[in-house]
């Protein structure tokens, strides 16, 4: 019997650790939350299949995801938000890349108006306070006038401001300076 006792101990130490990494990917999936227009927050399992629409799973009800009914989702740690991008246009699903003073939005527009296969377009938004929404990666608008919006936002920062102006510009700048304004006490 003690020839076996190791080989047993180490069968139970691996049936252990198995249901310990279940029980955490069981974990994981219930971190979901889905908020409503009432600031209600609904814990659940967000899905989405290849083709159609996605929803949320919440105590075996599926909800489907509409940005007039919802105001955020979160799933696998990331957020996303119901942005409206004018007023004559419905809100669209963002994923909010920095979540603070100033928040930084990704919109993934799919321009399918010309001949051949579609083209996507990733355009980066941010928003201080309740202001408007700013181009501030310069994709539909020009590197210019992304800058240009920039500087309005983080304006009222000298330090963060100069550390923007010594940066070369791109995506990783901006969210790193976004990042920068949003944690500065």
């Amino acid at each position: 019997m003690k020839k076996f006792t190791p080989l047993f101990l180490s069968l139970v130490f691996c049936m252990c650790i198995q249901s310990h990494t279940q029980a955490q990917k069981h974990q994981k999936k219930h971190n979901d939350f889905l908020v409503t227009n009432n600031n209600d927050t609904l814990r659940g399992r967000f899905q989405k299949k290849i083709f159609g629409q996605p929803y949320f799973i919440i105590n075996g009800k599926k909800l489907l995801l509409d940005p007039q009914t919802y105001t955020a989702y979160s799933t696998q740690g990331k957020l996303f938000r119901s942005i409206q991008l004018s007023t004559v246009t419905d809100p669209q699903w963002m994923e909010c890349l920095e979540n603070g003073k100033i928040n930084l939005y990704q919109y993934v527009l799919l321009n399918s108006n010309h001949p051949g296969s579609p083209s996507t377009s990733v355009i980066w938004l941010a928003q201080k306070g309740g202001g408007p929404l700013l181009n501030v990666n310069g994709i539909l608008s020009s590197q210019s006038v992304a800058k240009e919006n920039m500087t309005t936002l983080i304006i009222d920062k000298n330090d963060i401001l100069k550390k923007f102006n010594d940066l070369p510009f791109n995506t990783r700048s901006i969210q790193y300076i976004i990042h920068e304004y949003n944690n500065e006490k």
